[in-house]
């Protein structure tokens, strides 16, 4: 690697217009040599969605109605992560006071005690070994 963008965020080029990065924000999680995975922190999906109140509540139980604003984070469907300021919570940590977690209940706990201090996310970001630094 020449660069690591990891815990970076890449804003997209006005230039692209279409596709699962136009007008998008990523927070890069991971950046190896392996590959990068991220999130898109700013493509709300709205939370009333047959489909993802499914998720919500399959995933998270009672507490997944508690969830107003949920975003897609990337193209990788079949995912649910929550970026959050609990370290008790933290499957890993994103940047100082800012953790990630996939456990259900973790996030169940985070989103009924402290839920203003958290982002939920449908999806994720992901680059093959290479991709990222050849689409930058």
């Amino acid at each position: 690697l020449v660069m690591c963008y990891e815990g970076k965020l890449l804003i997209a080029s006005p230039y692209v217009r279409s596709g699962s990065f136009a007008q998008t924000v990523v927070l890069v999680l991971k950046h190896g040599d392996e590959g990068a995975t991220g999130l898109v922190l700013n493509a709300p999906v709205e939370t009333g969605r047959p489909d993802v109140v499914l998720i919500l509540e399959s995933i998270l139980g009672e507490a997944g109605r508690a969830v107003r604003q949920a975003y897609i984070g990337g193209p990788i469907a079949n995912t649910f992560t929550m970026i959050h300021a609990d370290p008790k919570y933290a499957k890993a940590t994103i940047l100082p006071d800012v953790y990630l977690t996939d456990d259900p209940v973790s996030m169940g706990h985070v989103i009924r005690h402290d839920f203003f201090k958290c982002r939920c996310f449908v999806g994720y970001a992901g680059w093959a070994s290479g991709q990222l630094e050849y689409e930058m």
